[in-house]
């Protein structure tokens, strides 16, 4: 996982060239997760999942749970869309790629973002090909990693990279519906987390 500290960076960094190379990097990724997933990508959203999701979303967010205080603050929304699907998929993109401070710890929030494209190919890619009942666990998402010929990453990472990853973003995707009480993917998180990922990277920049 990256961890750079904008303390680290040089006198003459280029802001607009970083920008324009990482909006590249993101154009180029959600290529490679088209390629991977098409048919999931095309498939119809299972609607009366998505429904059922948005409905708890709301009543995360009217409860002031650490879950619907995420999600509102990170979507950046003052108050969540009308509409269900176009709620849950702003609101799962969001603990992938926030558009706002999401408002939770600096150091908990740094993990998760400074996830790397592969990572989030490995991650999201394997817990989907592995199908519905998949558990979303560190160890199993370097698995994952590591035999998708989609990534190299040279040596293996260890696990505990991503124990925290995992920490944060489980309750997330349970309160979404990505994954059960078990941590384990649900078909609402097959079809919806590749097309949130989809999103994130093909509309950036």
């Amino acid at each position: 996982m990256a961890d750079d500290d904008p303390s680290d960076l040089p006198d003459d960094f280029d802001e607009d060239a970083f920008l324009a190379e990482w909006a590249a990097a993101d154009q180029h990724a959600a290529t490679v997760l088209r390629e991977a997933l098409p048919d999931v990508l095309d498939g119809e959203p299972p609607m009366a999942d998505v429904e059922r999701a948005a409905e708890v979303v709301r009543a995360e967010i009217a409860a002031g749970s650490p879950s619907g205080r995420f999600l509102t603050n990170a979507a950046g929304w003052t108050e969540p869309p009308d509409i269900p699907l176009q709620l849950w998929l702003q609101a799962t993109g969001s603990t992938i790629s926030p558009w706002d401070d999401p408002g939770i710890e600096p150091e908990l929030q740094a993990e998760v973002f400074s996830m790397q494209h592969a990572e989030w190919l490995g991650l999201i890619v394997g817990l989907v090909r592995r199908g519905v009942g998949a558990d979303l666990t560190a160890e199993r998402m370097v698995e994952d990693m590591l035999v998708l010929p989609e990534i190299d990453l040279g040596e293996a990472p260890d696990p505990d990279e991503y124990s925290v990853v995992i920490e944060v973003l489980a309750p997330l995707w349970h309160t979404l519906g990505i994954v059960d009480d078990d941590r384990r993917l649900t078909p609402l998180g097959r079809w919806g987390l590749p097309r949130a990922l989809f999103l994130a990277w093909s509309t950036s920049g």
